[in-house]
């Protein structure tokens, strides 16, 4: 029967992923139709790869550690002219970014979630999620996204056969050396193997641990955290709870420019009593998901909100000023509540899952409903990058005489890549 039935999911597969790039696109059809560097993608991606060779580049940290998915990238771009480079980045974050969809539908999660309606309409949530704007299609964020597939091959039902082990071993090998995740999924990794004494769980975790190893080694050997923010943080629990309430719970729910509005409001940006409540309300409602869930659920909650203290504790708002009180501000920080905005919405849609109480079946469907309606239609249109002349700059660059340094402009505003040309 599963032979008969896999070039029906291939070709379904195949138009799912289809369907997700044109949706991730039509949400800043620049990235594709005018495509320019962004941020580090320029400055430190191409720039080091370009200057100093591929190889020498894959060997240096950013930020404290290892990004390995973009230096990939960077050094499949070496391979084709200047100009090329910035579609060939956003193309690559793209395909990043819809990857867990991807994932999400094959046969691998047919016993977690049997009902593919409900993971159509995740995936749909996870392609529209709202506040996403500064991770979205481009490659200097898509470590985020690797995050999220790594811990979903940690948190999937195993499969004997070898292109999905080796399938396994590679997402999860980039995915440690992107970023510091492997740190905080090092706990869900340790507890799936625990619970479930699986030979595969065990090898993962061992690559987890692997992984973890070489980007302590890297922060603390390499880098001795310099590359930090020194600015402090400015914690408090009435600043945490304007973050987590606002930036997640509503984020999520209303967008950024829903929750623009709230954070304009006097009772919430003066007041203290309606920021405590909806943080109060949003924990008991994932605390009581977390404990009447299977363990999946769990330890994805657990993954998520490790991966948001773990960027509260050490966040890269500011370089001088008190960082908590800039993440209160919408769209700041947007990429340090990717997960744990993830995991509220997968909690909101686990409420309104058959032969629930009604009560809470009404709560879940009511605020996914809202987010569908308002969060995602107003958060859905990101705003262009400014044009500045990307492929001029190229052009000038092949003209440039060998031996001279080129500044080419590029995204936000104000960031230079310069070039060396041999």
């Amino acid at each position: 029967m599963e032979e008969r039935l896999a070039p029906k999911r291939n070709f379904y597969l195949v138009c799912l992923t289809l369907i997700s790039f044109g949706l991730v696109a039509s949400r800043r059809p620049d990235a594709l139709f005018h495509p320019q560097f962004f941020a580090e993608d320029g400055v430190i991606f191409y720039q080091q790869a370009f200057n100093t060779g591929w190889l020498k580049a894959l060997e240096t940290p950013v930020a404290g550690y290892y990004d390995t998915i973009s230096r990939l990238v960077a050094a499949v771009s070496m391979a084709f002219p200047i100009w090329a480079a910035p579609p060939i980045f956003n193309v690559a974050a793209i395909a990043i970014q819809i990857s867990p969809v991807w994932f999400f539908n094959t046969s691998r999660f047919d016993g977690l979630i049997p009902d593919g309606r409900m993971r159509l309409l995740l995936s749909f949530l996870y392609l529209g999620l709202p506040n996403s704007l500064e991770i979205d299609a481009n490659l200097t964020n898509a470590l985020w996204h690797m995050a999220l597939l790594g811990g979903m091959v940690i948190l999937a039902p195993q499969s004997p056969g070898f292109l999905w082990k080796a399938f396994d071993l590679i997402v999860l090998a980039i995915s440690g050396l992107s970023g510091p995740f492997c740190l905080l999924l090092f706990p869900s990794a340790a507890l799936a193997w625990f619970y479930t004494w699986r030979r595969w769980s065990l090898v993962l975790l061992g690559l987890n641990i692997l992984t973890a190893v070489i980007q302590v080694i890297t922060l603390i050997s390499v880098t001795g955290m310099k590359t930090r923010s020194p600015a402090p943080l400015g914690v408090g629990p009435v600043t945490f709870s304007r973050i987590l309430g606002g930036q997640v719970f509503l984020g999520a729910i209303l967008g950024q420019n829903g929750y623009s509005f709230v954070y304009q409001q006097p009772w919430w940006n003066a007041g203290v009593a309606a920021p405590l409540l909806i943080t109060a309300a949003g924990l008991l409602v994932m605390a009581y998901v977390a404990w009447k869930s299977n363990l999946v659920m769990r330890l994805f909650m657990l993954y998520s909100a490790l991966a948001f203290l773990g960027a509260l504790a050490s966040p890269m708002a500011s370089g001088t000023d008190p960082q908590w009180p800039l993440l209160v501000r919408p769209g700041v920080g947007a990429r340090y509540y990717f997960l744990p905005m993830l995991a509220w919405v997968v909690s909101l849609a686990w409420l309104v899952w058959p032969n629930r109480r009604r009560i809470l079946s009404v709560l879940g469907a009511g605020a996914l409903a809202v987010m569908i309606v308002v969060g995602i239609p107003i958060d859905w249109n990101f705003p262009a990058f400014t044009d500045l002349q990307f492929s001029t700059h190229a052009v000038q660059f092949d003209h440039a005489a060998p031996g001279s340094d080129v500044s080419i402009p590029i995204n936000p505003t104000g960031w230079t890549m310069v070039l060396h040309k041999r």
